[in-house]
């Protein structure tokens, strides 16, 4: 088990950026995963960017959520992996859109699962 944690360490230190943005990614992972089991106990889609969709297609969307982690899970993991391959103009690219479409995503559930409601007006912010 020691032997494992060295090797751990060793890589955090070799490769700090790309170290980083996979605890990023399996944050991110965590907390959309959280929040689907929020999202499918929902009869209906109150706000946020999936509100425009109807209620007869609540089901889809409800599958859709709660796949949507685990696709999250193995792109962001495989362009985290292919930051070695890429020149520093490209790595920089992969490392911003993940960290914005991470932050996309967990604002989107947020808002879809009732977390910015404002409980005077009932409205969402």
């Amino acid at each position: 088990m020691n032997k494992y944690i060295r090797k751990i360490k060793k890589y955090i230190k070799r490769n700090p950026e790309q170290s980083a943005l996979l605890f990023y990614n399996t944050g991110v992972f965590g907390w959309l995963q959280a929040n689907a089991h929020s999202i499918n106990g929902l009869h209906s889609i109150p706000g946020g960017p999936m509100s425009w969709i109807s209620t007869e297609h609540i089901e889809t969307i409800k599958g859709f959520v709660s796949s949507l982690p685990y696709g999250w899970l193995i792109v962001s993991f495989f362009l985290a992996f292919m930051m070695k391959k890429v020149k520093r103009t490209a790595r920089k690219m992969i490392v911003w859109g993940l960290v914005l479409v991470g932050l996309y995503f967990m604002w989107g559930y947020a808002k879809t699962s009732g977390w910015f409601l404002d409980e005077k007006n009932k409205k969402f912010f």
